[in-house]
């Protein structure tokens, strides 16, 4: 593609959020030539979904809101912790089964008081 970044642009983009801006660019300017133009209008929806303005009458692009960007995200939440065994059959109240005890989780919460 032709299209270059905005000289008054300043925002800050890792390498990975460039190349993709790049990569969408150049699919638009590839269905723009094939006048595949509801394609072209989907990438660039894509690219301002993201915070990329495309100017097309001056084969510019500037992002404007870099906290759209994948970098940007915010950090996939820590991952669940595995199941707690049960304990062993025999436990308080005639055969229940005794429930573990989770860090984080008020004693109440972890028991059953019917």
């Amino acid at each position: 593609h032709d299209y270059v970044r905005a000289s008054d642009d300043r925002a800050r983009l890792s390498a990975s959020d460039e190349a993709a801006i790049h990569e969408l660019l150049a699919r638009r300017l590839t269905a723009k030539i094939a006048r595949e133009f509801d394609t072209a209008d989907a990438v660039r929806d894509e690219l301002r979904k993201v915070g990329v303005e495309v100017i097309d009458r001056d084969k510019l692009w500037r992002v404007v809101r870099p906290q759209a960007l994948p970098s940007a995200a915010a950090p996939h939440p820590p991952p669940r912790p595995a199941a707690i065994p049960a304990a062993p059959p025999g436990g308080d109240r005639g055969g229940g089964v005794l429930p573990a005890l989770v860090p984080g989780v008020p004693y109440e919460q972890q028991h059953d008081y019917r």
